[in-house]
Parts: structure tokens; C-alpha cells; sequence
């Protein structure tokens, strides 16, 4: 059971297929401004930053309010390996894998490493948006 792989052009290969580039967006979104962030995540979305705070609709401050007023981009990130992925259902997935981001800090680049999950899910138009990002440090400095 565990060594079946699903075939390409199954459900399964095209929801891990399209999840695996809608995480790379929204990386890329994490290195911009907030209007791009806020576009690949759904209004309900849970994000646990890795300096240990939760934010989402009902935290103070919101995730909204966070990412308009404190949110500090990242500079650069590298995904080691592939990430593990978990179909959840027709519409919606998970994704686990290690990261390395990195914040500029005058001339220096701050490396953070840390453990990612995601889990995302399709809206009625065939998107794909992001309901919760949990980034939990493992290592190096994290600013």
C-alpha cells in the first residue's frame, strides 16, 4: 500500500503537481509585498510565523493587519528535497519539507532554517489558496 505510486494524469498527480507550484508562488509572494502574499491565501488562513507567533483572522493583530503593517519579506529561499505531500481530499492537500529563508540585514544575509507545513485548498474557480503556513525554526538565526 505504502510503495503505490498513482499514475500521471490521475487526480492525485495533478492536485501534488499544481500544490507543489502553488507553494512555490506563494514563496516567491513571501519574498514581495503584501498584496502578493495575500492573493495566495484564503481570508480564514492561519500563518505560524517562525518567531512563534500565530496570525489569522481573530489573533491580535490579524494576519491581514500583520501583513500590511510588520510583515518583513523574505530575501531569498531554498526548499531542500521534495516535499512530502498528502492528498487530503479532491480539493484540498498538505505539504511538509525543510526550508532555508533568508532576510538581508544591512550587508549580511540572516539564513533561518526551519521545518514548513501547508495546507491548501481549491476555491470555485480552480485556484489553489493557502489556509494555514506553519513555519517552525530548527536552526541559525531567525529575524
Amino acid at each position: 500500500m505504502f510503495d503505490s505510486k498513482p499514475q500521471t494524469g490521475s487526480i492525485y498527480s495533478r492536485n501534488k503537481e499544481d500544490t507543489l507550484e502553488a507553494e512555490a508562488l506563494l514563496w516567491r509572494a513571501l519574498c514581495d509585498r503584501p498584496e502578493t502574499v495575500k492573493k495566495y491565501m484564503t481570508d480564514d488562513c492561519v500563518y505560524a510565523a517562525p518567531n512563534l507567533k500565530v496570525y489569522s483572522p481573530t489573533s491580535e493583530p490579524t494576519l491581514r493587519k500583520f501583513l500590511e503593517e510588520e510583515w518583513e519579506p523574505w530575501t531569498a529561499y531554498k526548499m531542500h528535497d521534495e516535499p512530502q505531500f498528502v492528498e487530503v481530499d479532491m480539493m484540498s492537500s498538505a505539504l511538509t519539507y525543510r526550508v532555508t529563508a533568508w532576510r538581508q540585514k544591512g550587508r549580511e544575509m540572516i539564513p533561518t532554517e526551519a521545518l514548513c507545513s501547508s495546507v491548501w485548498r481549491q476555491d470555485a474557480g480552480g485556484d489553489w489558496r493557502c489556509c494555514m503556513h506553519h513555519m517552525t525554526k530548527i536552526g541559525g538565526k531567525t529575524k
